[in-house]
């Protein structure tokens, strides 16, 4: 190893050890995080250059950990250079990754994340990148008003012989609908699910063209503000811990550089956590405010109203709730075989990152 190796090798826990004292969950004040932040870069030795990293970004909520990272420096003070690329939508982050072109993307909670690893694509689940947590139901089952009003939806059960909008088929969003509907004893043939992406529902159900939508915001809230739409169940009442979406790292490049994917760690649930006590607790919002609004173009009035994007604040993902969905998947018809889950998922990252910040309840 040269000598800049084992320097950096030496440093790291020590700059790590001080990053969790900075900002782990109790004791913490504002002047402590900014002095251990100081000395965490005075005494780090940064890589020489800085490990690039490319993340795939689609400019909304979701991306919350990255981009609050980024802004802040966290992935500078451990020797990231991050580079943030736009997508349209997290599944085209997918063939990205599987070309070398992105190392660390994002994917839903569907059936097309796993049949590309059945096809060999070297993808990780590694992190939450949102989910369905308490007071956090960000993914909604919308309602035309007119229905609501007149009392023709109450219940699950109501939506026989009506047409319900989901973002994709084979997704958490299909899923969830479907596993309501059944519960509420409805049967396959009783409703119908039409696929539609969420700029498309919002002018459909204006339309009277579907009767309600499973769909993320800012889109639900829009509706709701136009009033056409009702934000009728939160994701949080009806799926509470659902993933929607899971960070993922390029396989073959965590296996190379597990030092700069386990930093990178550190520095994403670092900006998770500041998004988590910035709409909970109210710690530093404005600033967090500021850094979402710019990246995801939102109005500031507007963001203040929708309902938060939801994250495990230990990066946790639940490997029982992936596998039944997998299982629905393939069940369904929408993913050729199940896949082992424990293949699929890798948890080291997010378990080697809460162990430097502390865990959390």
């Amino acid at each position: 190893m040269s000598g800049r190796g084992m320097l950096h090798t030496l440093a790291v826990p020590l700059v790590l050890a001080i990053l969790a004292a900075a900002c782990g969950p109790s004791g913490s004040t504002p002047a402590a995080s900014a002095a251990g932040t100081a000395a965490a870069k005075a005494t780090r030795t940064p890589r020489v250059p800085p490990a690039p990293v490319r993340a795939g970004i689609v400019n909304v909520d979701s991306d919350a950990p990255i981009i609050i990272a980024k802004e802040r420096g966290y992935f500078s003070e451990l020797g990231i250079a991050i580079e943030l690329v736009s997508f349209d939508n997290q599944a085209q982050m997918i063939p990205a990754m599987a070309s070398g072109q992105l190392e660390v993307g994002g994917g839903p909670a569907a059936a097309g994340l796993f049949n590309s690893i059945l096809r060999g694509i070297d993808l990780k689940a590694v992190a939450d990148r949102g989910s369905l947590t308490k007071g956090h139901g960000y993914a909604t089952f919308t309602v035309r008003k007119d229905l609501i009003d007149s009392g023709a939806v109450k219940e699950f059960k109501d939506f026989k012989g009506r047409k319900i909008a989901t973002s994709g088929f084979g997704t958490s969003s299909h899923f969830t609908i479907v596993t309501q509907l059944e519960k509420a004893g409805l049967k396959k043939g009783e409703y119908d699910i039409v696929e539609l992406p969420p700029p498309q529902m919002v002018a459909a159900m204006t339309q009277k063209a579907i009767d309600a939508a499973f769909l993320p915001e800012p889109f639900s809230t829009r509706l709701a503000q136009s009033g056409t739409g009702v934000t009728w169940k939160k994701g949080d009442e009806v799926a509470l811990g659902e993933h929607i979406a899971i960070l993922l790292y390029a396989g073959a490049w965590a296996a190379k550089n597990p030092d700069v994917a386990r930093d990178f760690m550190v520095a994403y649930l670092r900006g998770a956590r500041d998004y988590i006590d910035a709409f909970d607790a109210g710690k530093d919002k404005d600033a967090i405010v500021r850094i979402m609004t710019a990246f995801t173009k939102t109005d500031p009035a507007l963001y203040d109203k929708l309902i938060k994007t939801g994250y495990d604040a230990n990066g946790a993902l639940d490997p029982k709730r992936l596998d039944a969905q997998q299982t629905w998947y393939h069940a369904n018809g929408f993913q050729e075989q199940k896949v082992e889950i424990t293949k699929v998922i890798d948890l080291q990252y997010v378990e080697y990152a809460a162990s430097i910040l502390g865990r959390r309840p």
